[in-house]
């Protein structure tokens, strides 16, 4: 069959860029009919789809970067008696993100089915069964109209997505190198965050995340910061590294310096139980508690105006103030000590699975908040699925081999006691800035034992084929050769041929074996008494008869070898 020709490589080139062509007129006819934004939008995604196909790796490194630095904007709103309704299912850069590669990531799955759907790791049994819980609490509110459809289900694929992380970075771990990669992208993400908010601290208000509007969530910020200065701070003091140690401690410094400017008392609450963790695990606690003492000492001068006031504003009376142990509160804590009592008085007309999702009005505590959205089994899986990340992160911490990973296991687990103090004043478990990088840290946590064992027992891959060679042979002695076939050739190398063993002399065979073998052929006349003189000079004895056996290993000739063989 003849190949292709010049002419109908030149017709098949013609033909895709007539294609190309149209493909871009009807394109520009498209983006001409919607705006720029979201032309740009699409081909952002687009683009994301396919680098998530072919690199999760680098899309998970651009996620994580974008999980506190992309803008943020209201999808509906308005209805409902839940601040959650009234607000609106909030959208940000990285949400798109993350489905964009979850559907890559489950198209990859399907073309390639030796990866899994979903990997089995410890968490998973807590986590479906606390998903189960509230879908199905979600579900029943809106059949029974105490949930909107539209907000009940944005709230759900919030919850869910990083849950949704939670798995996909656990099948894209594959080595210890690339968990520490991730981990270094997470705090040079944090740092990034921290200079941000820095810059926000002479314009005299709250500091804030970037891109979260006028209003801004302080909260969320401290609660974020203080994950991250835990994991810093664990690691700082573990490695052995004194340049990486210090670089740690400047970052935990610069991080900080905006968790006291957003005022926010539920990050300042969470740094005592973090604290606290790292003294008691940590092997170099001295370091830590000679700071605690320094700033202890200094705190009177260190410490801002702006945030003695804040702390002062907590005991100030009003008249909503409610008095614990006869001291008056100020009227925000007031009011979520007050829902304490409100939860637990309506959640009795819907015990077992709650109100549903943004079907109970706005709590700003998380374990009040799941009672009434969930009802009692909300809660028992939450607290399984707390526990069950405290059992585990407490056996990476057991199971650490190196300094690292010993330090990223104790500041995870310094996080989450800091997270459940957060999270008496804040939703902090369902607020998506906070829990991405906290389950992204929590598949890495979780994963590093199981890495290190596939590390241990992954056999060795063989070599290529024209890389193996075969051994060769080793050299045997050779055996003598009879001067009378002189004729023969020359023996092959002992590397091609083995050495065929010596025959016994006639005189030590037993009697009633076979006759031995008959004697070669005699050389012609002259012919084999010439060559077998040569063989005898070169190997420095006298020619000896037809027939008879030269022994090589004497050099002064043959008579010799022939009395010690007779003998």
């Amino acid at each position: 069959m003849r190949g292709p020709t010049a002419g109908s490589a030149s017709l098949v080139m013609l033909l895709f860029v007539a294609v190309i062509l149209v493909v871009t007129f009807f394109a520009g006819l498209v983006v001409i009919q919607i705006p720029g934004f979201v032309a740009l939008s699409v081909g952002l995604g687009l683009a994301m789809f396919v680098l998530a196909f072919f690199n999760l790796d680098l899309a998970l490194f651009l996620l994580i970067f974008a999980m506190l630095l992309s803008p943020e904007f209201s999808v509906g709103g308005g209805g409902g008696t839940s601040m959650e309704t009234q607000r609106g299912a909030v959208i940000r850069l990285d949400d798109l993100l993350l489905v964009l590669i979850s559907f890559s990531w489950l198209a990859r799955m399907a073309l390639q089915k030796d990866l899994g759907l979903i990997l089995r790791t410890p968490l998973n049994r807590p986590i479906i069964a606390y998903t189960f819980v509230f879908v199905l609490s979600t579900g029943l509110g809106m059949m029974v109209g105490r949930v909107q459809i539209f907000s009940g289900f944005f709230f759900i694929l919030k919850y869910l997505e990083y849950f949704v992380l939670y798995f996909m970075v656990s099948n894209s771990l594959r080595t210890k190198s690339q968990a520490y990669r991730y981990i270094a992208a997470l705090l040079i993400t944090a740092g990034i965050v921290s200079v941000i908010a820095i810059v926000q601290i002479p314009g005299g208000r709250r500091v804030s995340a970037p891109f979260e509007g006028e209003r801004g969530e302080p909260n969320t910020l401290g609660g974020y910061l203080v994950l991250m200065i835990a994991l810093s701070l664990s690691m700082a003091l573990t490695i052995r590294d004194r340049a990486k140690t210090w670089l740690l401690v400047g970052l935990s410094f610069i991080m900080v310096i905006p968790v006291l400017f957003s005022l926010s008392r539920s990050s300042w609450l969470a740094m005592f139980p973090m604290t606290a963790v790292l003294l008691f695990f940590c092997k170099r606690r001295g370091y830590l508690l000679l700071g605690v003492i320094v700033i202890a000492l200094l705190a009177q001068s260190v410490i801002p105006p702006e945030v003695r006031n804040r702390i002062l504003y907590t005991f100030q009376q009003q008249r909503t103030s409610v008095a614990v142990g006869g001291v008056a509160l100020d009227p925000s804590t007031s009011a979520r000590l007050s829902s304490y009592w409100s939860v637990l008085t309506d959640v009795t007309k819907h015990p077992i699975l709650g109100y549903g999702v943004t079907g109970y009005p706005f709590l700003d505590t998380q374990l009040m908040k799941v009672l009434a959205d969930t009802g009692l089994a909300g809660v028992g899986t939450f607290l399984w699925l707390i526990a069950a990340l405290f059992y585990h992160i407490w056996s990476s911490l057991k199971r650490a081999t190196t300094p690292l990973e010993e330090g990223i296991a104790l500041g995870f687990l310094a996080g989450l006691a800091a997270m459940l103090t957060h999270s008496l004043g804040s939703n902090t478990f369902i607020i998506v800035r906070i829990m991405e990088p906290f389950w992204f840290l929590a598949a890495i946590v979780t994963l590093l034992p199981s890495l290190e064992e596939k590390a241990a027992v992954e056999p060795s891959v063989p070599a290529p084929r024209r890389l193996q060679r075969r051994p060769l042979p080793l050299p045997t002695r050779l055996t003598p050769r009879p001067v009378g076939r002189a004729v023969a050739p020359e023996p092959p190398a002992p590397s091609e041929q083995p050495a065929e063993r010596a025959p016994e002399p006639r005189s030590r065979r037993p009697a009633g074996r076979q006759p031995a073998r008959p004697s070669p052929p005699a050389p012609k006349p002259g012919r084999g008494v010439r060559i077998s003189g040569a063989v005898a000079a070169r190997r420095g004895g006298s020619a000896s008869a037809p027939g008879e056996p030269k022994d090589t290993r004497q050099g002064s000739g043959g008579s010799a070898g022939r009395s010690r063989r007779s003998g």
